[in-house]
C-alpha cells in the first residue's frame, strides 16, 4: 500500500495527524483562545484533520479518524465564540469553505467559492 515511501516518513505523518487530532480534541474551551497564534494553531489541526479524513486508509489511522467530524465541528463552535472576533471571523469562514469545497469534491459536486 506504501510502496516507495520510507517508514519515517509514514510515522511522521501519522504522528502528524495524532497531534493534530489531539489539539482539536482540547480546542473545547474557547477562553484557552486567547490570541493569534491559538487560532493559527486550530487552523493547521483542522487542515491537517481534514487532509487525513479524505484519506483514512492511506493515512493509516481509520480508527483515529473516525471522529474528526465531530471535532472539526467542535473546533467551529469554539472559534465562533472565541474573544478575537477579527481574526477567528476569518479563519472560521476560510476553515468552513475548505472543508465545504472538499466535502463537494468527494461528492462530485461543485461548490463556489
Amino acid at each position: 500500500m506504501h510502496q516507495g515511501i520510507q517508514p519515517w516518513i509514514l510515522d511522521s505523518c501519522q504522528m502528524s495527524v495524532k497531534s493534530a487530532l489531539m489539539i482539536l480534541s482540547y480546542s473545547s474551551d474557547a477562553q484557552q483562545h486567547r490570541n493569534w497564534l491559538d487560532t493559527q494553531l486550530l487552523l493547521a489541526a483542522h487542515l491537517m484533520t481534514m487532509q487525513a479524513q479524505m484519506r483514512p486508509k492511506t493515512s493509516g489511522l481509520e480508527q483515529e479518524i473516525g471522529n474528526a467530524d465531530a471535532l472539526l465541528n467542535g473546533v467551529e463552535r469554539t472559534l465562533e465564540t472565541t474573544r478575537d472576533a477579527t481574526v477567528s471571523r476569518w479563519t472560521l469562514e476560510i476553515m468552513r469553505n475548505v472543508r465545504r469545497n472538499v466535502a463537494a469534491a468527494f461528492t462530485g459536486q461543485t461548490s463556489p467559492l
